[in-house]
């Protein structure tokens, strides 16, 4: 069986490799245990297929609603969070990966830095390859081996034709500014951050601030603050075993007691307590 015609070397499809590094590999069967707020990466792009379910795709300026069978493509640099809808659960599978040259198949798609998305007629064979991927990687310890990058591959040629043919571009609309405050409350969990600061270090007032970030992003600023304390608190109780008090210390809270309390709010349960709630939720 000829996988290329030989004698047409360009038709050859591992001429140049590889055509893209797969980084991340997750499924989320059901809501988080903690409310989900926009993100964006660096250098990595991000397609992501409805499995089950129906939600909401934030986007800098814009909702796209999902349901089963939705494929969409972010490429890096773009804001975005999933959220379900009111009545139901979002169940959503995505591969994160970064392109390498002009030999992955989704350069032309991702050359724009436009959002994809496209509600796909053959929604069995992205399951399959799902469910093929699920099985190879518990079978690698989560490790993402060459199996699984060359399935990986598959399914984002796939995606490709598909968004290609029936999908369209998402237009989105964030003000260069909006995304350097973005940035900037990330890098800054560990100081005193106000909206009056926040304003004064970006020479624009506190309601237009607050106006254009909540437009652009569907959070107030100070909420998305809390959010990147608490992203990292999590990190701190999970992976370092840090006590409340030096969290507290860390993220700028005046006492253990408001980071408690915040913790509380956020995560439904207390920072000592997280561990185990984490592996009930993951059951």
């Amino acid at each position: 069986m000829w996988i290329f015609n030989r004698a047409d070397a360009t038709s050859n499809p591992f001429r140049s490799s590889p055509f893209v590094c797969v980084t991340q590999i997750s499924y989320i069967p059901r809501p988080l245990p903690w409310n989900p707020y926009p993100h964006f990466h660096d250098d990595e792009c991000e397609c992501t297929f409805t499995l089950g379910g129906a939600g909401i795709l934030n986007l800098p300026g814009c909702r796209e609603e999902l349901s089963s069978g939705t494929l969409c493509c972010i490429p890096p640099g773009i804001a975005h969070y999933y959220e379900r809808d009111d009545d139901g659960e979002l169940a959503h599978m995505t591969i994160r990966f970064r392109v390498y040259g002009n030999a992955s198949p989704l350069e032309r798609l991702l050359t724009d830095g436009m959002v994809w998305i496209v509600k796909t007629g053959r929604p069995a064979l992205y399951e399959q390859m799902f469910r093929l991927l699920e099985t190879l990687f518990r079978a690698s310890g989560g490790v993402i081996d060459q199996k699984i990058q060359t399935l990986c591959v598959l399914f984002l040629e796939a995606a490709q034709e598909d968004l290609y043919s029936l999908g369209r571009i998402v237009p989105t609309s964030a003000p260069e500014y909006a995304n350097d405050i973005l940035i900037y409350l990330q890098q800054n969990i560990s100081r005193k951050v106000t909206l009056e600061n926040l304003a004064e270090h970006f020479s624009l007032s506190q309601s237009h601030l607050s106006r254009v970030f909540l437009k652009t992003y569907h959070i107030s600023p100070i909420n998305y603050l809390i959010y990147s304390r608490m992203r990292a608190a999590r990190i701190y109780i999970l992976k370092d075993g840090l006590p409340p008090a030096e969290i507290a210390k860390r993220l700028a809270y005046h006492n253990t007691y408001h980071f408690t309390k915040a913790f509380e709010k956020f995560f439904h349960c207390r920072p000592e307590e997280y561990p185990e709630y984490v592996k009930k939720t993951e059951r």
